[in-house]
């Protein structure tokens, strides 16, 4: 079974990976995706975005969970790996 959604509802993210259904606006302008509370979601936007996002996940990693750090991580205090140009990265923000 196929479904056809309309054009302007179907677009490629940054993988090229389809998105699809409401939030393809909200995604495309950098706008929340949703909010709960305090609590906002939306796509990283820009370069400094993501490397907050690692700094992020290399204090809950690294820090927190005591994950093994190569010489680039402890330099740069960043979790950062070759899936990072590939992904789009989901913040929340309080």
């Amino acid at each position: 079974m196929h479904t056809v959604m309309p054009e302007r509802d179907a677009r490629p993210n940054a993988s090229g990976a389809l998105l699809t259904g409401r939030n393809v606006d909200a995604v495309i302008k950098g706008e929340a995706l949703g909010r709960i509370g305090n609590l906002e979601v939306r796509l990283a936007r820009n370069e400094a975005e993501i490397a907050a996002a690692q700094e992020v996940r290399y204090r809950v990693f690294y820090d927190e969970l005591g994950a093994r750090k190569n010489l680039f991580q402890v330099q740069d205090r960043r979790d950062a790996d070759h899936f990072d140009p590939l992904c789009d990265h989901l913040l929340v923000f309080d």
